[in-house]
């Protein structure tokens, strides 16, 4: 039994707050994850291959294969982001949905191990 359960802000590709709005500039995804921090959350959880930068939905024909180098860089300027804007002691969770393939699950975690996902 436990007096205290820790909990993570989810799904912030989507928005945080009141109002939803899907994640796609860097201003974005960085603003809803100060606003979930800022809300108690020490952990976070966003799928940075949500959408795409023009708005339209990636879906798992985009992400489960191997990853291009335009792809890649949009995942990696969204995670540098929001490491930026949350610091070293927030834990960030990148959901992917299960769209990833062994390959292209490689080629991300290889990516974005200097910014210490959690999960």
């Amino acid at each position: 039994m436990r007096d205290r359960l820790r909990c993570y802000a989810s799904q912030l590709q989507f928005g945080w707050g009141e109002t939803k709005k899907a994640a796609t500039s860097l201003e974005d995804y960085a603003h809803y994850a100060e606003k979930a921090v800022a809300d108690g959350y020490d952990a976070i959880k966003i799928d940075f291959f949500t959408f795409a930068l023009d708005g339209h939905r990636y879906t798992s024909e985009d992400t489960s294969k191997y990853l291009s180098g335009e792809n890649l860089k949009i995942v990696m300027d969204r995670v540098k982001t929001v490491r930026a804007a949350v610091g070293p002691d927030v834990d960030i969770i990148m959901e992917n949905h299960s769209n990833l393939n062994a390959q292209s699950a490689i080629q991300l975690g290889n990516l974005v191990k200097e910014y210490n996902i959690f999960f």
